[in-house]
């Protein structure tokens, strides 16, 4: 089991095989392989893989068995593998975890020296590593990049066919005696009852002597919310004047909660607006999160002195958030050129836009805004929330396979293309539920057709089963029903930045959604099962009740191409999961909350070293009154 890597050394393994056995079908080499994903050139590590083993077949002229498994496949699966297998090779120059796992399950297992860990070596093959080295190539080091410069051991053929021999002779009764000690030995050693005890103990020690130098501390600093981190020419801190929405369900509140969290943990000043408009509606439990309460604490909070920054991130702006030396707008208009008002308002009123995706930027310079006023500000998740859980939403349905689709049941989501194609890849026979989870809001997003659309659907003879839920959930319940579910699926007319699908990624789901808008910041052909899709302009008078000038663009999926992706998703595919797993370690360590908070600095920074560029408005305090607060914005 081995990703293909120059340490890996499969050639040398390879070319022992093939020797060993050239005429001989008694014996066959299963290899189940990875590839590099970080490789400057996408498909090279699995050509160069192809070649090399096709290469040493053609030098050898053996005619010996070799099955390549590209599926990734589970624990479980692979489990069965190795209990399948007669003997494990590894020729690494240094020890994986499938060594441990087949040792465990008592298999011979042949590996090189060199591992640094305690190993059972009496009850092992072990081939001992030569005295050359091989040094990294420019080549090789496409792979492995950390290790430019450097070289590895070599391994010499005669061992590998020596080791390869040894196991496949090897009598039954001591095959059984090896194993049998090599299995005790890891499970006194690594098991959970071996390594939990001095986990424990090391864990308490470390807090007992903690306490004790609190205990003795003659001062103890107390941090409290008021205190202010140190400031540097790199990081200073800030007062902050930030209105919108927090204790709320949707993008945008959870994207000021966030962030406002963060610039709080940071030292900053913040005094928070939490209303929307007209709207005073706080829909999440002040006292279920400790966090809440910490951000309630800045509600309407005066500063000391006079902002340096306001910031208004809200769907319905307020150009100008309390008073401040300078104003910031952050938006995520999502349909094509921005209203007719806004390009105005945003030159005289703000310094600069800030924006979660480049297609969002787009739309403000269609609507006329100046480029160098737009800034793309990525929203973030929570990777400590949306991971993989362990206990799984409580669904009624209960199939093997289930598709889920979260946020409003409009065409703008694509939910009609959604039904259309689940429709036509199933039927009630197949092991699969569509889980639809839409919002529970006013019909601002036309759930009442989404519920028209699932009504019509699920009377059709034969329709495969739909669980279809409007309640409004925190984000720990969303991760759970997250995770239990298979793949995520969004074939989106118009996306800002795909907030759902950040955090389906973030849980470990393969994603299948339209090459297009805002998420392609994050989506690639590395990360997401993409939709080939032709983007529409028209132009239009209005966008809700927002008056519009520019044109507003949407784009077409082909529903032929979602019936399979989806078909093949269900059957197993390998680059489904093989996305799934490259997407979930990107968000989690690139699109986080963090990460955004770091680029809201680096631009404070900037606006604070240049000129006020924009007039104050005397209504500076007020916000935009507009109708019908949008909760998924």
């Amino acid at each position: 089991v081995s990703s293909f890597l120059p340490r890996r050394r499969l050639d040398v393994l390879l070319r022992a095989f093939f020797l060993e056995y050239r005429d001989d079908h008694t014996a066959e080499l299963y290899l189940k392989m990875s590839f590099p994903s970080w490789h400057p050139v996408r498909g090279k590590p699995r050509q160069d893989f192809f070649g090399m083993l096709e290469k040493v077949r053609r030098e050898t002229g053996s005619q010996a068995p070799v099955i390549v498994d590209e599926a990734l496949g589970t624990r479980l699966e692979l489990v069965r593998l190795i209990d399948s297998s007669d003997a494990y090779v590894s020729p690494d120059t240094t020890i994986t975890a499938p060594v441990a796992e087949a040792l465990i399950r008592k298999r011979p297992v042949i590996l090189t020296d060199g591992w640094g860990v305690e190993l059972p070596e009496k009850e092992m093959i072990v081939i001992p590593n030569s005295e050359h080295t091989i040094p990294l190539t420019p080549e090789m080091a496409e792979y492995m990049p950390h290790q430019r410069g450097k070289a590895f051991q070599a391994l010499e053929i005669s061992d590998v066919q020596r080791a390869l021999r040894t196991a496949f002779s090897m009598p039954a009764q001591e095959v059984q005696a090896r194993t049998q000690a090599a299995y005790e030995f890891m499970r006194s050693t690594y098991s959970f009852e071996a390594t939990l005890p001095p986990a424990i103990a090391a864990l308490t020690e470390v807090w007992e002597q903690k306490r004790e130098e609190q205990a003795n501390a003659s001062s103890i600093e107390i941090v409290t919310r008021d205190s202010v981190a140190p400031s540097t020419p790199e990081r200073p801190t800030r007062s902050l004047n930030w209105g919108g929405l927090q204790l709320f369900h949707g993008k945008i509140p959870t994207a000021n909660r966030e962030i406002c969290l963060e610039l709080l943990a940071r030292g900053h000043s913040l005094s928070i607006v939490p209303g929307n408009g007209p709207f005073q509606i706080e829909e999440l439990d002040l006292n279920s999160d400790p966090e809440f309460t910490r951000l309630a604490e800045r509600f309407y909070q005066p500063l000391k002195q006079e902002a340096e920054f306001g910031v208004s991130c809200r769907w319905h702006p307020g150009f100008q958030e309390g008073r401040a030396k300078r104003y910031v707008l952050c938006n995520t208009w999502w349909s094509g050129a921005i209203p007719a008002d806004w390009q105005r308002q945003v030159e005289q009123q703000v310094e600069e836009v800030w924006v979660p995706s480049e297609h969002v930027r787009q739309n403000f310079l269609l609507g006329g805004v100046a480029p160098e006023q737009v800034q793309v500000i990525p929203f973030g998740v929570n990777p400590l929330v949306f991971r993989r859980q362990a206990a799984p939403f409580p669904l009624k349905i209960r199939k093997g396979f289930r598709f889920l689709f979260v946020g409003e049941t409009s065409l703008r989501k694509g939910f009609d293309s959604v039904l259309r194609a689940y429709g036509q890849a199933f039927t009630a026979k197949d092991d699969v539920c569509l889980v639809i989870k839409d919002l529970n809001c006013e019909d601002y997003y036309g759930k009442l057709l989404g519920r028209e659309l699932v009504a019509e659907f699920a009377k059709k003879p034969g329709f495969p089963q739909i669980e279809y839920l409007d309640g409004m959930f925190d984000a720990p319940t969303m991760a759970q029903l997250y995770s239990c579910c298979h793949c995520f699926v969004q074939p989106f007319r118009a996306a800002s930045n795909g907030q759902s699908i950040m955090e389906a990624m973030a849980c470990g789901l393969p994603v299948i959604t339209t090459r297009y808008g805002g998420p392609l910041d994050f989506c690639n052909d590395e990360t997401a099962l993409l939709l080939d899709a032709v983007e529409t302009r028209r132009r239009q008078t209005h966008v809700g009740h927002w008056r519009v000038a520019g044109p507003q663009r949407h784009a077409e999926i082909q529903l032929s191409q979602l019936v399979e992706q989806m078909r093949q998703v269900y059957r197993g595919s390998t680059r489904a999961a093989e996305c799934a797993q490259r997407a979930a370690a990107f968000v989690n360590s690139q699109l986080t909350w963090a990460k955004t908070v770091d680029k809201i600095e680096k631009r404070l920074l900037v606006l604070s070293e240049t000129p006020v560029r924009t007039m104050r408005s005397p209504a500076s305090s007020q916000t935009s009154r507009k109708a019908n607060p949008a909760p998924d914005q």
